[in-house]
């Protein structure tokens, strides 16, 4: 018989799979950091998709995303460690967007981290 035909077993590297605590996603897919669950939540407010931003936020930080236009080109410029954590966007205009965060429910990457949000005008 020829080596050719014997089974091998994939390298360790495939059949790992990733640590959900260095990549900031948890099994549910909602990351555990700042930035990225607020990508989210801005995502969502962008496209006008209450029902999603509804599953990133309180129903007041939705309302208060959603009684403004989306800002256009936002960046994110700062997530600190305070309680509620704060992370803030920079877009067109200046405008500023800073979002809280709940942080036992962010750490988990529950549903409704988002606690508050605001949309500042330069």
């Amino acid at each position: 018989a020829s080596d050719v035909y014997k089974r091998q077993s994939p390298p360790s590297s495939m059949t790992q799979l990733p640590n959900t605590a260095s990549t900031g996603i948890t099994s549910a897919g909602l990351p555990t950091v700042g930035h990225g669950y607020g990508e989210l939540l801005l995502k969502a407010w962008a496209t006008g998709d209450r029902t999603q931003a509804a599953r990133y936020a309180t129903p007041d930080a939705v309302l208060a995303l959603f009684n403004h236009t989306p800002v256009k080109g936002l960046v994110n410029f700062e997530c600190g460690d305070q309680n509620p954590m704060l992370c803030g966007w920079i877009g067109s205009g200046d405008t500023q967007v800073i979002l809280a965060f709940e942080p036992k429910r962010l750490a988990e990457g529950a549903t409704q981290a988002v606690v508050a949000a605001s949309v500042k005008p330069a």
